[in-house]
């Protein structure tokens, strides 16, 4: 996490998933969050694993993927900066139902769940900003991602499966 919070304040101020916060509920995520760089075809999520972050994408685009049987892997969205990405950490078993790989190198801020959830916990308005915020995020990735499948679906046969790298 970063030791100096404070820092990251302006960049959390001017991302779009948190404009209109107030100072006070930026500093508490700016206590929990760290500034990292990712290269190109990096993983920020694996599917079925621990979902305790995340993402504030400041650069770059990330692919969103999951296996599809018989088809294999598949790009079922993506997220270009400046997005959020990741709403795993708030639910129970906290696990991620995707795959999410780097396109190009990213910078990104991310938040880490044990902290932000404790902040939660304390502060109600703050929790219900961060819930609402996050079921809007679901809402629009689950739609994206039902009018990505009926793409896949509707053409069992094509070879083009929107994927870029090695999934294993």
């Amino acid at each position: 996490m970063s030791h100096d919070g404070g820092s990251l304040v302006p960049a959390l101020r001017a991302h779009p998933f948190l404009r209109g916060l107030s100072e006070a509920q930026l500093k508490m995520i700016a206590d929990c969050a760290e500034h990292r760089s990712f290269a190109r075809h990096a993983y920020l999520m694996r599917q079925h694993r621990p979902a305790q972050c995340f993402f504030l994408l400041l650069s770059g685009r990330v692919s969103l993927c999951t296996h599809v049987a018989p088809r294999g892997v598949v790009q079922v969205d993506m997220a270009q900066a400046p997005a959020a990405l990741g709403w795993s950490w708030l639910a129970s078993p906290y696990r991620w139902h995707f795959d999410a790989q780097t396109l190009e190198p990213v910078e990104a801020i991310i938040v880490h769940a044990p902290r932000i959830r404790e902040y939660m916990a304390e502060h109600k308005a703050f929790a219900n900003e961060l819930y609402r915020r996050f079921f809007e995020l679901v809402v629009s990735r689950v739609h994206g991602v039902q009018l990505q499948m009926m793409d896949i679906y509707a053409k069992p046969d094509s070879g083009d499966l929107h994927y870029h790298g090695d999934i294993r």
